[in-house]
């Protein structure tokens, strides 16, 4: 009796074993694009985002298009970003492209979980991403990396 439940077991055993190895695999991040359209001729919204690695201590990008021009977004899932001394409006954000390393000062929005990247960072960003090279960024305690990963078809999709 006992032959027979060993006998179904081993399988049942590998199923097992092959699903929670594939299911706690983390999949892919890559860039997703949200459009909204409007009634209005002329009045479109579109938003490029990349999914933080953690909700727990996430940092989540965002591309806004509205009205023909563009904003890049830096999002705190959890604590706020630290504030340059002295002056609660702004932050240091430091971007890191191959051995360079870019500090720029982003507007910190109210509730302090919200970064507008100036122009510069901006373009530096896009630029680097267009050409299928990761740019790794940090704020404070915040790190991440922004991935290439089907950005080149969601830009297009914005402008």
């Amino acid at each position: 009796m006992f032959d027979f439940f060993l006998g179904k077991s081993i399988p049942a055993i590998f199923f097992l074993s092959f699903f929670i190895l594939f299911s706690c695999a983390k999949p892919c991040r890559q860039w997703e694009l949200d459009t909204i359209r409007s009634d209005c001729p002329g009045i479109c919204y579109g938003k490029a985002s990349l999914a933080a690695c953690s909700t727990f201590n996430g940092l989540e990008a965002e591309i806004l298009a509205i009205d023909g021009g563009l904003r890049f977004y830096l999002n705190a899932l959890s604590l706020e970003f630290p504030v340059v001394e002295g002056n609660e409006d702004y932050t240091t954000v430091i971007l890191f492209i191959g051995d360079q390393e870019h500090p720029f000062l982003a507007d910190r929005f109210q509730g302090g979980q919200q970064l507008l990247l100036p122009e510069e960072a901006q373009n530096l960003i896009i630029e680097t991403l267009l050409q299928k090279y990761e740019v790794d960024i940090k704020v404070g305690r915040y790190q991440t990396t922004l991935v290439p990963n089907n950005f080149y078809a969601s830009y297009l999709k914005l402008k």
